[in-house]
C-alpha cells in the first residue's frame, strides 16, 4: 500500500515538473517572440541615432555634458515636430549609446551590427549623427555630421549663434531639413505658409517616393492659405493619385469643396477619410467644421463631440471648435475652445491670431496685444500682417490707460507704438501732452503704474 502510494506520488511530482516544463518553454518561447518582434520593428523603421555631441570645458562645467547636449538637440527636434501636429510620423529619432548592443546567443553578431546590416539589405534609412560645438569669440558654433551608412553619404551642417538655446534649436532645422523634410516644411507652413514651399518642391523632387503625398497635400494647404481653393484642390487630388487611401488629402479636399459651397462632394469626401481611417479625430473635426460653416449647429456638435471623444489634446481639433462656436454666435464659449487650443500648443500661431482679433473686437485691447506680441514673436510673415492691429490695440489701450490716469503706463504703450512708426507726428504730440500732464499734476498723482489695473487688462 505505501509502495503504491509513494508511486502515486512521484507520478503526480513528475507530471507537475512536466507541466512546469512546459510553462517555462511557452515564457521563453514568448518572450524570445516579443524581442525578435521588437528587432524586426527596430529594423524596419527610419532611425536617426544621434551620438553624444562634443562641447567646449566652460560648458561641459555648467552640465553641458556631451550627452546633455544631444538630449538638448533631441528636444528641440520634438518639439518642432510636434508644433504643427501633422498626422505624418517623423522618423525614429534616439540616442545611440542608450541602446543595449547585446550579443545574439551562438552568433556572436551584436544587435546594433544587426539591425544595422538589416536596414542596409532592405534600403531603408539610417542615419547617424555626431558632432561638436566650438566657440570663435563670443560665438558659438555648432558641426553636425550625418552618416548614412546604406549609401556612405557623408553630410557636414554648420551653424552660429551667440546663445546656446538659440544654436541647438537652428540645429534642430537643419537636422529635420536634411533627414525628415516633408515634417519641416510642416513646421514652416505654421510659421508662414510660403516659406515651405521650397522645401515641399525638394521632398517633391527627392527621395523617398512615399513623402510625395504629404508634400503635395501640404502644397494644397499653403494654396488653400492664400486663397486659392481651385489650385488647393487640384494639388489634394494629385495627392489621392499618388496615394488612394490617403485620409488628410481627403480631409482637406471636403473643406476646399467647403468653401466652395459644394456640399455633396464635401461630405463625399469626408465620408472616404473617415472610410480609411475612423480612428482620426481630426477628421471628424474638419467634418464638424464644415457643418458649422452651412449653419448646421447640431451635425457640427456631434462630429466634434466624436472628435475630442479621439483626440481630447489635439490643439488643431479646439481651434477648429472654437472657430465653429464663435461662427454660431457663441462667441464666449469658442474663444474658450480657442485658449485651451494655445494651452495645449503655446506655439500655436494661427489660434494667437485669432485669438489677437477677437480681444480686438472685443475692446479688451491688453488681451489683443499680448497675443499680437506672441503672433510677432513667432512669426515674421503674420507679424506682417497684423502689425496695424497691433499698433492700433496698443493705442486704444493707452488711451483707456491715459482715462483711468494711468500716465506712465499710457505713454509706455504710446512709446511702443512710436518704435513701429517713429514718423508718426500725432503720436508724438499726444506723448508729449501727456508728459505733460503728468508733470503738471501733484506728486500723489502721477500715474506709476500702481493705480487701478484698466477693466480690460484682466487674463482671458
Amino acid at each position: 500500500m505505501n509502495s503504491g502510494r509513494g508511486s502515486g506520488i512521484e507520478h503526480l511530482a513528475a507530471r507537475v515538473r512536466g507541466i512546469s516544463a512546459v510553462i517555462t518553454s511557452v515564457v521563453l518561447l514568448g518572450f524570445l517572440v516579443a524581442v525578435l518582434t521588437a528587432m524586426l520593428v527596430a529594423a524596419f523603421r527610419d532611425t536617426v541615432l544621434v551620438e553624444p555631441i562634443g562641447a567646449p570645458e566652460e560648458l561641459v562645467q555648467r552640465g553641458y555634458t556631451p550627452q546633455v547636449i544631444a538630449y538638448r538637440l533631441m528636444d528641440e527636434v520634438m518639439a518642432i515636430r510636434l508644433e504643427y501636429k501633422s498626422m505624418k510620423d517623423g522618423r525614429a529619432i534616439t540616442a545611440d549609446w542608450t541602446q543595449a548592443d547585446i550579443q545574439i546567443p551562438t552568433t556572436g553578431i551584436s544587435f546594433k551590427s544587426f539591425l544595422s546590416e538589416v536596414r542596409r539589405l532592405f534600403n531603408i534609412p539610417e542615419t547617424r549623427i555626431g558632432g561638436e560645438i566650438t566657440r570663435d569669440e563670443d560665438v558659438l558654433r555648432l558641426r553636425l555630421r550625418l552618416h548614412q551608412p546604406g549609401n556612405h553619404r557623408h553630410t557636414q551642417l554648420v551653424r552660429s549663434a551667440r546663445g546656446l538655446d538659440e544654436l541647438l534649436y537652428l540645429g534642430a532645422q537643419d537636422l529635420i531639413r536634411s533627414t525628415d523634410p516633408c515634417l519641416l516644411a510642416f513646421y514652416l507652413f505654421n510659421r508662414d505658409p510660403r516659406s515651405a514651399v521650397a522645401l515641399i518642391e525638394h521632398c517633391v523632387a527627392n527621395a523617398p517616393a512615399d513623402d510625395d503625398p504629404w508634400a503635395y497635400n501640404l502644397w494644397g494647404l499653403v494654396h488653400m492659405a492664400e486663397g486659392r481653393e481651385q489650385e488647393g484642390r487640384e494639388m489634394f487630388l494629385k495627392a489621392l493619385t499618388l496615394r488612394p487611401d490617403f485620409p488628410p488629402a481627403y480631409n482637406n479636399l471636403g473643406l476646399a469643396h467647403t468653401l466652395r459651397e459644394e456640399y455633396e462632394e464635401a461630405d463625399a469626401a469626408f465620408q472616404k477619410a473617415l472610410t480609411t481611417n475612423p480612428n482620426l479625430g481630426i477628421l471628424y473635426s474638419t467634418w464638424g467644421l464644415s457643418y458649422a460653416m452651412r449653419g448646421n449647429e447640431k451635425e457640427a456638435e456631434e462630429h466634434f463631440t466624436k472628435a475630442l471623444r479621439l483626440e481630447p489634446d489635439n490643439p488643431r481639433i479646439r481651434l477648429a471648435r472654437g472657430l465653429s462656436l464663435v461662427r454660431m454666435g457663441k462667441r464666449e464659449q469658442g474663444i474658450q475652445e480657442i485658449q485651451k487650443a494655445i494651452a495645449l500648443s503655446p506655439t500655436f500661431v494661427a489660434a494667437h491670431q485669432i485669438a489677437g482679433d477677437y480681444f480686438y473686437e472685443s475692446r479688451s485691447f491688453s488681451d489683443a496685444v499680448r497675443h499680437y506680441q506672441e503672433l510677432a514673436r513667432l512669426s515674421s510673415h503674420f507679424a506682417e500682417q497684423i502689425s496695424w492691429k497691433y499698433s492700433s490695440a496698443l493705442v486704444r489701450w493707452g488711451e483707456e490707460l491715459a482715462k483711468q490716469k494711468e500716465l506712465d503706463a499710457a505713454i509706455e504703450k504710446f512709446e511702443s507704438v512710436l518704435t513701429l512708426e517713429p514718423r508718426n507726428q500725432r503720436l508724438k504730440d499726444r506723448i508729449a501732452r501727456l508728459k505733460a500732464e503728468r508733470d503738471a499734476a501733484p506728486a500723489t498723482d502721477k500715474g506709476s503704474g500702481s493705480a487701478t489695473r484698466p477693466p480690460d487688462a484682466k487674463a482671458p
